[in-house]
């Protein structure tokens, strides 16, 4: 789970790069930028809980 959520971070860079090189719109960015996010919260999460139950 901590190699998703590096690998989400990573993800999040490379979007707000392509974003910025005006490859995608900010429509398009801003949709996959949550969709991360709310991936990235919810890798947090089962990471603290796994963590927590070990």
């Amino acid at each position: 789970m901590e190699i998703s959520l590096k690998e989400c971070s990573e993800t999040e860079y490379w979007l707000e790069l392509i974003f910025r090189k005006g490859k995608i719109s900010e429509e398009v960015y801003k949709s996959m930028r949550n969709t991360c996010g709310s991936i990235r919260r919810r890798l947090i999460a089962s990471i603290t809980t796994a963590k927590e139950n070990s």
